[in-house]
């Protein structure tokens, strides 16, 4: 495919919800294998290696320690360069960095193995994905990000079952050898669609296509119709900072702060929830559907309040979504059997997957389209600290107290310290240079 349709053959379908679509399959396959998936090996390596929990969850956290670094770094080549050249070079070494997980001897080679995982995916999976999703997009912003969340919800969590069940019947070891391979076989041919901004191909964002041939006078005229667009209904004109001007912004700050709060209990739970599961007896069949559950239940909280998201503040249902999230851990940390796992799922689920696409949305309603990565990578690196310490400190919990119970009441309490935070935010206002009213990208 050489690209998308030119605005003059006005297609039925607009290109960004192909990229919507070529970005939930691979977002599908990295979060079902990686994300959720690495629960899964928990076990089993810290039963052949004889390691602790607290000294296993310094590998994964050391790939949002290197994540958050490299994503600075990927965030800006990501606006300079686009997304497809970006996220082919992260596929070839996450696939790598797997394969080589697969043959570790050791606790620096496993550690190792996540480094190199990690630089894949902050090339080639995650933000660098959201980031293609919000460049076609403004009005439909948040619509789009729920679609491509509940998609991937949908999906992700099936392949936690089927990583369990390769692990038993196989072993650990080709289970993620396979999982290495899978990256290039199912994911590399979907790079292939991505493509960085509307306006390259003479369309505009949200699929309003000009009925002119694409010259460079029809791009002009794109970039006007775009800071028009976000105008209409009596909106406000699209903010468009570089991440300099997001930097000097309190909006940056406290969005960064909160992220970095909530994401600590995300990277947390989504290491140790199949251990607490076994540590509760609940067997691994039945443990290993647990995830799928919550990610299908999810899915639902991604599409519903994405849309939602398009209507009414996204900082109240972002909010909402951490109340939520808060009540779940509460829940996990009484919990005393499996029944307890009903309410958790039906509270910590909705939370969950209602927040993922409003947090990208609510960001580039901020500070706009021209430097959106370079802004995540930046965001991603204030909170770094919290989401490194997170999933070790609850194994450490774990390998000190025999159970999780002052780790997830410790999660619940940064939850919901995170909501006055991010309410507390206001969106900032375009720079002005030197009398000239502020242009779209």
């Amino acid at each position: 495919m050489k690209g998308p349709a030119r605005a003059s053959s006005r297609p039925r379908v607009f290109y960004g919800w192909w990229i919507v679509a070529a970005c939930a399959g691979i977002m599908s396959y990295g979060g079902g294998t990686f994300f959720y998936g690495f629960s899964a090996f928990f076990p089993p390596i810290t039963q052949e290696f004889g390691w602790s929990r607290a000294v296993t969850s310094v590998g994964f956290s050391l790939q949002r320690l290197e994540g958050g670094i490299a994503g600075v770094i990927m965030g800006f080549a990501f606006d300079k360069i686009g997304p497809r050249r970006m996220v082919l070079a992260g596929m070839l070494v996450a696939g790598g960095g797997f394969i080589f997980l697969s043959r570790i001897e050791n606790l620096w080679s496993f550690y190792l193995g996540f480094l190199i995982i990690s630089l894949g995916f902050s090339a080639g999976f995650g933000s660098m994905l959201m980031a293609t999703v919000a460049n076609w997009f403004i009005r439909k912003r948040a619509r789009a990000m729920g679609v491509l969340m509940a998609s991937t919800g949908v999906t992700a969590g099936l392949y936690f079952p089927l990583l369990v069940w390769l692990i038993s019947a196989f072993g650990w070891r080709p289970a993620m050898l396979l999982v290495g391979v899978g990256i290039w076989v199912v994911c590399l041919p979907m790079a292939l669609a991505l493509r960085h901004r509307p306006e390259q191909y003479g369309l505009l964002p949200d699929g309003d296509s000009p009925d002119k041939p694409a010259t460079d006078s029809l791009r002009q005229e794109v970039r006007r119709r775009t800071h028009a667009l976000s105008q209409e209904a009596g909106a406000a004109p699209e903010v468009n900072l570089t991440a300099r001007e997001a930097l000097r912004t309190p909006a940056f700050w406290l969005l960064s702060l909160a992220t970095a709060l909530s994401g600590m209990t995300i990277a947390a739970v989504m290491l140790h929830i199949y251990p607490f599961m076994l540590d509760l007896g609940i067997p691994k069949g039945l443990a290993a559907a647990v995830i799928p559950a919550m990610t299908f239940i999810s899915a639902g909280a991604r599409l519903i309040l994405g849309w939602l998201g398009d209507f009414y503040d996204k900082r109240k249902i972002i909010a909402l979504t951490w109340v939520l999230q808060a009540v779940g851990l509460v829940i996990l940390a009484y919990a005393v059997n499996g029944w307890w796992l009903i309410p958790w799922l039906a509270t910590y689920s909705i939370g969950y997957g209602g927040a993922i696409p409003l947090r990208p949305a609510l960001q580039a309603d901020f500070f706009g389209r021209r430097a959106f990565a370079s802004i995540q990578g930046l965001m991603g690196v204030s909170g770094v600290g919290l989401g490194v310490a997170a999933p070790v400190l609850a194994g450490w919990v774990h390998d000190v107290t025999g159970t999780y119970y002052l780790a997830f009441l410790g999660l619940a309490a940064a939850t919901l310290a995170a909501i006055p935070i991010i309410l507390l935010a206001q969106p900032p206002r375009q720079p002005v240079t030197r009398g000239q009213a502020a242009a779209p990208p």
